[in-house]
């Protein structure tokens, strides 16, 4: 296609290529498909040479270029990210209003109070997933927005000097939208970690279902395998494109993440680290289910409905406790009052009030075993709701220190 035919479906039959006249800049925007509008010109203004003209269409061409790669830009995350959040969503919804027609529909068998209890705490845990998700999806948008955003405006170019400026002023929106559409925010360590716990989780679930050789059916493998397996296409595709060097994080800085779990650094950032250990505590536990096993908070033995349920939520408490990682470092660097850190606050909140309300209910109905360590967790379980309630309303970001300016040199 000639640069003639592109510009005149972009800016209108009455502009022609090779004698574009330029009165401004026009916007340099990002459509829903991620391509880049191309940049027209008004008829009626002084021209410009055709070196500047090529070198426009040059750098919008080479933006173009590097949004079409698999999820690389910026509106195709948030899309992916949303479809993704909206079924973690709707499954979450199922397992826990209907535990015992979904748990039944996916294993093909008939369940009873004590699979249908389990499968809403493994509900409850997909809010947290969601969350993230919907948390990412709001960086992306933001990115794409912001900084699209940057060119807009309009300039006049009468002179040679004005000329030069709109070439650097479009190779420099043109850097800008390339850098953003391959790594925008989400080379940061918070959204980094984030997209592993994605991946961990997602990675943990399939592994979970590879073992679960006697509940296997086409229903539960199509379903947790598309959903997961979507999922960790998404988390480690955006976690590759945003991470430097070695793709998987280094030992030393695992380990000093491990370390700083013990040396908060203000009242909040303890709270979250007990927070922290104890999702890390029950992630283990659950994860550590065996067939066979006396259950620790119900009656009986463990089964294979069990197990594998036990497993999945405890692979989304392990990204419960990523995320109550990432608040107790926010709440480090006094960053609680951030968009991103209320939304985690949020997910935490609302996932816990669920298995809150779940335990009491159980507690009530006798399913659950009345003694010491189901009444911890319990009570553990309210504190921790009621922290992270609190933090998602009250919760601060210290202000940046301003940098005076000096003041002018007198006459």
């Amino acid at each position: 296609m000639s640069a003639a035919t592109l510009l005149t479906r972009r800016c209108g039959s009455t502009v022609q290529a090779g004698s574009a006249r330029p009165a401004a800049l026009a916007r340099i925007r990002t459509v829903s498909r991620g391509s880049l509008k191309l940049v027209c010109f008004r008829q009626d203004d002084k021209p410009v040479s055709r070196d500047v003209e090529k070198a426009v269409q040059r750098n919008v061409a080479r933006v173009s270029q590097s949004m079409t790669g698999l999820l690389s830009n910026p509106s195709t995350q948030s899309s992916a990210y949303w479809t993704l959040g909206s079924a973690a969503i709707a499954t979450a919804a199922a397992a826990m209003l209907l535990p015992g027609v979904f748990a039944g529909l996916m294993f093909g068998a008939a369940t009873d109070p004590v699979v249908d209890s389990i499968a809403r705490a493994a509900g409850a845990t997909l809010i947290a997933s969601a969350t993230v998700k919907y948390t990412l999806k709001v960086r992306c948008s933001v990115l794409s927005t912001v900084i699209c955003s940057t060119t807009d405006h309009y300039r006049y170019y009468d002179t040679l000097a004005g000329q030069q400026q709109l070439q650097a002023d479009t190779y420099a929106a043109a850097s800008d939208l390339q850098e953003a559409s391959l790594r925008g925010q989400l080379y940061m360590d918070t959204f980094q970690r984030l997209n592993l716990g994605l991946l961990l989780q997602s990675g943990l679930c399939l592994v979970v279902l590879a073992q679960a050789i006697s509940l296997r059916n086409p229903l539960l493998t199509a379903f947790l395998g598309t959903l997961c397996g979507a999922t960790m296409l998404l988390s480690s595709r955006i976690y590759y494109l945003n991470k430097a060097g070695w793709p998987l994080p280094s030992l030393t800085k695992t380990l000093s993440g491990a370390i700083s779990v013990l040396l908060p650094r203000n009242s909040p950032a303890t709270m979250y680290s007990l927070l922290t250990m104890a999702f890390a505590g029950m992630a283990a536990m659950c994860l550590g289910a065996s067939p066979g096993r006396p259950l620790v908070m119900y009656e009986g033995l463990s089964g294979p409905m069990t197990v594998f349920l036990h497993r999945v939520a405890g692979a989304g408490m392990l990204l419960q406790t990523l995320m109550a990682y990432s608040l107790k470092d926010g709440a480090d660097r006094e960053k609680l009052g951030a968009t991103t850190f209320r939304w985690l606050n949020l997910g935490l909140a609302g996932s816990l009030l669920v298995m809150v309300s779940n335990m009491t209910m159980d507690w009530q109905s006798g399913v659950l075993v009345h003694g010491p360590k189901t009444a911890g967790l319990l009570a553990a379980q309210i504190a921790a709701f009621m922290w992270t309630s609190y933090m998602y309303v009250a919760g601060e970001s210290k202000a940046k220190r301003s940098t005076p300016m000096p003041a002018p040199a007198s006459g």
